[in-house]
């Protein structure tokens, strides 16, 4: 009897019984009804009895099944919400730095960009979007639709949406992998935005794995449908939004971009006319003199091209403009067309060695050369291509979008035009057709600068003397009287065997505004810690920014600013372009060595090997000068500049780098630090900018 009390008890407190089915029952079984009923009772009212408890039992076991862990989804809705936040933060920025004027690279905030790092490169490649929506915008819905399974899995107390959320999350986390290996290999760049949203992919899966979801098998069709038509509609919101923004970016397009104007402007090159088109057969001689060929090559009005359209010798480049040689290569370009511009065609092709706007090139080794390709695309429309590409070229250091507005608005064009054009989605057509040109050449290596000379490739040395070799066959010139004129085109270089006797010790430089006096040599520092300078002084090595300043003070002199120093070493007064208060990550407005353009090795004391060298004597190197006749600003010793503590800067790289730059400083270095390599030279006057 207390069993049976029992097993009633249950059944009126999970609601089988009421509480008068359960006193009734109860009654009877104290008063001995069940015993007195007979043996054919007694089995009716037992059975009566056990079948519910059985069914309560059966019902409490299933009730208990059907739960998900309360923890698993609070999990869950944490994990979906910074997915939700993540979408929308890339979404913003792949539209800022896709369609607006004045985005800047790099200020996304919690991805500094560093080697094999650019959150840039990844959200504006061409792998960000699917059919012309960026992949962070799809990815808000997905993760929306998580979160509110989780929330009706909490308040139902229901293990069905984990099922679902099981699925979605391996779904996320293959596309996650895809992803990953996307930026690995053909981007060469990792986004850690983009990261923290794959390890959330996996955190979906991973706790919904734990939560045992994998054992629940049959999910009730009404939520599948549900779910489905929120996450169309989420989805569908999404890409509203989405356009929405971007179009607040975007602004009206202008009338007057149609496809006659833009016919009109690829028919033309910055000198005017049309060039008319002409084939050659794309070809090599072995050594063995045999003749390889690699198909055809051809040049019309869509091309960029300088000197004489009708020129019976044809020199086509293609280049790409952040290869380092490219770079090297534009500066005897322009030798080259200085002297034969009247009787030689120079055509110039795009090669962007990306995969974002080259598929024939196996990985992305340049980051911007497609926007930097498409920027002189955009200059070239408004007649400024040759100009923007020697502009470009010398401020390879920084090709970001904001600095290639920059070069075209220092050139004086329509920057609204530029901008229209550089946000314009998809590949200019003068890029691709020069890519799939050099693309279908078989057998020829897909690599930058490649040169051809009447469709021949050039194979020598990518220097102005022997192109211009070159050349003078192609022209027919008699070898004897080549060679001559070959050796008269060379001396490019002009670099200086000595150092001329009668110099001061200090020249004054003015450009513009800055006005200053600043030490031919670098210094070294007597017995009693004075500056000293002059040809064939040791210069002072191991010195501190404090002990640097205070030789200068004690000659009489000051420490050099940076902008004093920067606009010795490129013959130019720096310009702050960007506002940032610094100078090193802007525009050159002169020359990226003291000497030129290029990097000639020999010319100054540098790249030489670790701990096999030390610094030489002031003017060992005479050809290692500025146009302004200071010496020794790159290489043999590192220089301090500022004339704060907060502003110390080592300036123009030491003996051992290997292509030191007026652009090459280190800030990383406090004023009281010093090495074998720091050294400095003085300034003085000019204390009014």
């Amino acid at each position: 009897v207390a069993d049976e009390l029992k097993k009633l008890a249950e059944l009126r407190d999970s609601g089988v019984l009421s509480d008068e089915e359960f006193a009734e029952q109860k009654a009877r079984l104290l008063a001995g009804d069940v015993a007195e009923a007979g043996d054919d009772k007694a089995s009716d009212t037992a059975s009566s009895v056990e079948e519910p408890v059985v069914a309560s039992k059966r019902a409490v076991e299933d009730d208990k099944r059907g739960q998900a862990p309360a923890w698993a989804y609070v999990l869950l809705i944490l994990v979906a919400a910074f997915g939700v936040f993540v979408g929308g933060l890339m979404t913003h920025h792949h539209d800022v730095m896709s369609y607006d004027p004045n985005a800047q690279e790099g200020q996304l905030i919690g991805c500094a960009a560093d080697e094999g790092v650019n959150c840039d490169v990844v959200n504006t490649s061409s792998y960000s979007e699917l059919m012309g929506i960026p992949i962070a915008t799809l990815a808000i819905p997905v993760y929306l639709l998580v979160l509110i399974l989780s929330v009706i899995g909490l308040m139902k107390k229901r293990r069905e949406p984990l099922t679902l959320i099981l699925a979605l999350g391996v779904g996320m986390s293959l596309y996650s992998v895809f992803l990953f290996y996307i930026s690995k290999v053909e981007l060469q760049n990792l986004c850690t935005w983009c990261v923290r949203n794959y390890i959330a992919s996996f955190a979906v899966l991973g706790i919904a794995l734990i939560a045992g979801a994998w054992r629940d098998r049959v999910v009730p069709m009404a939520l599948v449908k549900a779910s489905a038509l929120l996450l169309v509609g989420a989805t569908l919101l999404a890409m509203g939004g989405e356009r929405m923004y971007r179009q607040s970016l975007i602004g009206e397009q202008p009338k007057e971009l149609s496809k006659q104007a833009d016919a009109a402007k690829l028919s033309s090159s910055d000198e005017g006319g049309v060039l008319e088109p002409r084939s050659f057969k794309s070809f090599a001689v072995d050594r063995r003199g045999r003749e390889i060929v690699y198909g055809t090559v051809k040049i019309g009005p869509g091309n960029r091209w300088r000197g004489n359209p009708k020129a019976e010798v044809v020199v086509i480049e293609y280049a790409d403009l952040e290869c380092p040689i490219c770079r090297n290569a534009a500066v005897h370009f322009d030798r080259l067309y200085a002297a034969y511009g009247d009787r030689v065609l120079f055509v110039y092709k795009h090669f962007p060695i990306n995969r974002r706007c080259n598929s024939h090139v196996r990985r992305s080794k340049h980051n911007y050369a497609c926007i930097a390709a498409k920027a002189s695309e955009c200059a070239g429309d408004q007649g400024h291509f040759w100009h923007y590409l020697e502009t470009t070229f010398r401020n390879q250091h920084n090709l970001g979008a904001r600095s290639l507005r920059s070069h075209a608005k220092a050139l004086g064009l329509d920057m609204k035009k530029f901008n229209q054009c550089l946000r314009k989605r998809g590949t200019p057509d003068g890029v691709k057709n020069d890519t799939n040109e050099l693309g279908g050449l078989e057998k020829m290596r897909k690599s930058t600068p490649k040169v051809l000379i009447n469709g021949e490739l050039y194979t020598g040395g990518l220097s102005a003397e022997g192109l211009a070799r070159e050349i003078e066959r192609r022209l027919g010139t008699d070898e004897g009287e080549a060679a001559f004129l070959v050796e008269a085109f060379g001396g490019g270089d002009n670099a200086p065997s000595e150092i001329p006797q009668d110099l001061s010790e200090m020249q004054s430089i003015e450009y513009g505004d800055l006005k200053f006096q600043i030490d031919r040599f670098e210094a070294g520092r007597d017995d009693d810690g004075k500056a000293v300078t002059g040809k064939r002084v040791i210069p002072s090595t191991g010195v501190t920014w404090h002990g640097a300043k205070e030789a200068c003070e004690a000659a009489g002199k000051r420490l050099c600013r940076a902008e004093e120093w920067f606009a010795a070493c490129q013959g130019a007064a720096p310009k702050d372009d960007n506002g940032n208060g610094r100078i090193f990550d802007d525009r050159i407005e002169g020359s990226l060595y003291p000497y030129g353009d290029v990097h000639r090795p020999g010319r100054c004391w540098d790249g030489h090997k670790r701990n096999a060298y030390r610094p030489v004597y002031t003017g060992e190197h005479p050809a290692c000068v500025s146009r302004d006749g200071i010496y020794d600003l790159t290489g043999n010793m590192a220089e301090w500049v500022g004339d704060t503590p907060g502003k110390a800067v080592l300036m123009g790289g030491f003996y051992e780098d290997r292509r030191p730059s007026c652009l090459t400083y280190d800030p990383n270095w406090g004023p009281s630090q010093s090495s074998i390599y720091t050294g400095f030279r003085c300034c003085s006057g000019g204390e009014g900018k």
